[in-house]
């Protein structure tokens, strides 16, 4: 039975063979080669990860040739080129030991990109009122249409015929110096009925009316140059008179509305002030100077010195120290 049993051992051979051979596709695997240059480097696993910033259960995955694990190859790839540079080893015989990539191929397609379409008509047509439709096309057309009007409308306005009124006035105007040299000597006439006016005084002169003025300023235009030329002269001479006269009447005037009369003694400071804030004297009066004030009552009067200045109010002499207050006189005048 003993030779039995040894046959039997004998006959029951050990597959020595099978075993070497996996053993040694799994030395020469990625993920050996991985963990072999790991361990070599003297790195843990975790230390890898955490120097990579990847999870350690995909490293794990990768030298443990787990493949199925991780996301797909193109990831994997990717890990063991990292690992490999971080080793400082070349990555050229790890990579050959994965898997590529499995390229997918598109299935041909018959709407390809240069693939011709179906034109619907054999030429386009071009419509005017499809063109309308497009709100630019309307937009462009509103721009023309501005931009002629703009461009032609200079050119309308200066076509334009003028009125005939319009050139009578400036004809008028043309002729201004003439006819108004004529209207100051011939345009001024005594009224119709100066009945009732007394003796001694003469009418004032009034102006003829509208209708006659006309002719006058026509007859004007008609007229020499030397009969002008004697009338303008008589214009001329007659404005100094008529301003000197105007001048004494104003003086006399406003020597009567001064009533109030300020004869300086001694130099001193005056000032006089109307209700209307007008301002009719502000100085410093001289000696043996004196000064009449009107204006609107009642007048605000200072007198800077009390004893330098006499006041008279509409002929009658005022005592002024009843006002004085510091040497200082302040009243007024009604």
């Amino acid at each position: 039975m003993k030779e039995v049993l040894l046959m039997s051992d004998g006959v029951v051979p050990v597959s020595a063979g099978g075993a070497g051979a996996t053993e040694t596709s799994s030395l020469h695997s990625a993920g050996s080669m991985l963990r072999k240059a790991r361990e070599a480097a003297g790195l843990h696993v975790a230390a890898l990860a955490v120097s990579m910033k990847v999870p350690v259960k995909k490293l794990e995955a990768l030298e443990a040739d787990r493949l199925d694990q991780l996301p797909d190859m193109v990831f994997v790839r990717a890990l063991a080129s990292s690992v490999c540079r971080t080793l400082k080893i070349d990555p050229l015989p790890v990579l050959e030991k994965l898997p590529n990539t499995n390229k997918q191929q598109l299935a041909p397609s018959d709407r390809d990109i240069n693939a011709p379409f179906d034109a619907y008509g054999s030429k386009a047509v071009f419509s005017v009122s499809a063109a309308l439709k497009k709100p630019v096309v309307g937009l462009v057309s509103l721009l023309l249409l501005a931009a002629g009007a703009v461009f032609f409308y200079p050119g309308v306005e200066k076509n334009r015929p003028t009125e005939p009124a319009v050139t009578g006035s400036v004809q008028i105007l043309s002729d201004s110096a003439q006819s108004i040299a004529v209207v100051s000597q011939e345009g001024l006439v005594p009224p119709a009925n100066t009945v009732g006016s007394p003796d001694g005084v003469s009418p004032l002169p009034s102006l003829q009316t509208e209708d006659a003025s006309v002719p006058v300023m026509a007859h004007s235009s008609t007229s020499k140059p030397e009969s002008v030329g004697a009338l303008n002269s008589a214009a001329l001479d007659s404005v100094p008179a008529l301003e000197k006269k105007t001048k004494e009447d104003t003086v006399t005037t406003d020597s009567a509305s001064e009533f109030l009369i300020l004869k300086a003694i001694a130099p001193c400071w005056v000032k006089v002030v109307d209700s209307n804030g007008i301002v009719r004297v502000h100085k410093v009066v001289g000696a043996g100077e004196k000064i009449g004030v009107g204006g609107v009552v009642p007048l605000s009067v200072v007198i800077g010195a009390v004893d330098a200045v006499n006041v008279e109010v509409r002929g009658k002499p005022l005592n002024i120290l009843g006002f004085a207050k510091d040497n200082v006189a302040r009243f007024e005048v009604r």
